[in-house]
């Protein structure tokens, strides 16, 4: 199983949040809060890559603005999305000037990770599912041996995948990697819930793992958004350090295999994913919002009411099953057209193991 932290992190709120949004993929509706802090973070990558702050103030407004314009907003709703657009600005903004000031050395302006948990091989569903998929037909997952008649295996090791934000090394030496939150939570509530965090610590183990550069942690930076009686620019940034060492990341191992290890488990016991997949109540109002899925669980996942839903586009971690699989020899010509068109449309046939020709002459 390839695992990122958002969906270990999903599943953990709410199971069945995790089966609605990840398996079915039905894709919830835009939010502003979420869709600013997206922006934002486009912004700031923008702003370590070439150094340009006012390009990235604008990058930010864009990429905000082009979920407004896909989303069917209602005219009462219009000036919420404004108001997150001039924070949004305005924290990329405060965050450029602060590391202007700063003296250190960019290392990776982010780092895309696809790495194996050693020791964790197993048979595992997705992947299963996935030459299924792309063949057309084959043994159930109950009898399948792992190995295939056509020299396929469907048992890896569990992964982990993220793309970070930056690394720096700062000039003392000491190398860290950041993440910036955009946020209303009040500052001393918000800065502990990252002394335990998975996120950071999953991140700096796959810069290491990935990369042989080695964190010593992770910094947080916080652009503090306004509150509602505040002016929409009232932003300001703080930042706090966190330090990882081995036994944070042995910790955050055995937490996303467990976790991973369940989800398979339910997938494949043939048990209603309605019931397997459990509902928790508390997570139908997180973060003072109503989740998207609320209707829908109280009518007992209707399938009817599916269509109510977009269909959720594919992630860079579900492509990550294709690229083990052509490294196997799974053949371009077999590879699902959704697959096909998520790589062309990506353009990550420059990064593909295997099928850059064949990748080269698609139309």
């Amino acid at each position: 199983m390839i695992m990122n932290f958002s969906t270990l992190d999903l599943y953990e709120q709410c199971q069945h949040k995790y089966l609605n949004r990840h398996i079915r993929r039905l894709r919830p509706p835009p939010m502003v809060t979420l869709e600013r802090g997206s922006g934002g973070h486009r912004g700031i990558a923008h702003f370590h890559k070439t150094g340009d702050v006012h390009e990235a103030v604008e990058l930010a407004e864009h990429e905000i603005r082009e979920e407004m314009d896909a989303a069917d907003l209602l005219a009462e709703e219009v000036p919420e999305w404004e108001r997150a657009i001039i924070s949004a600005r305005e924290g990329v903004r405060q965050y450029a000037e602060r590391y202007s000031r700063l003296d250190y050395t960019v290392l990776r302006t982010e780092v895309n990770f696809l790495v194996p948990i050693p020791g964790t091989t197993h048979h595992c569903w997705f992947l299963h599912e996935q030459l299924l998929r792309s063949l057309g037909g084959g043994p159930a997952y109950h009898v399948c041996p792992g190995a295939w008649p056509q020299g396929y295996s469907c048992h890896i090791p569990y992964y982990l995948a993220g793309v970070t934000d930056a690394v720096i090394s700062m000039t003392h030496g000491s190398i860290w990697l950041l993440d910036h939150k955009f946020s209303g939570m009040k500052q001393g509530i918000f800065f502990k819930q990252y002394l335990l965090d998975m996120q950071g610590t999953l991140y700096c183990w796959g810069v290491q793992e990935s990369t042989g550069i080695t964190p010593r942690g992770f910094i947080i930076n916080k652009l503090n958004m306004p509150w509602r009686n505040q002016s929409a620019d009232n932003v300001t940034i703080e930042s706090e350090p966190y330090p990882r060492v081995h036994q944070d990341y042995q910790r955050m191992l055995h937490w996303a295999v467990d976790i991973g290890t369940e989800i398979e488990a339910k997938l494949s016991s043939g048990r209603e994913p309605n019931l397997a997949f459990r509902v928790s109540p508390r997570a139908c109002t997180d973060y003072n919002r109503t989740c998207w899925y609320q209707g829908l669980c109280q009518e007992w996942d209707d399938p009817s009411l599916f269509s109510n839903f977009a269909l959720d586009p594919l992630r860079y971690h579900d492509i990550g099953y294709f690229d083990l699989l052509w490294k196997q020899g799974l053949r371009w010509s077999e590879t699902p057209d959704e697959i096909k068109d998520y790589v062309i449309e990506e353009g990550l046939k420059q990064n593909l193991t295997t099928h850059k020709g064949e990748l080269h002459n698609v139309k």
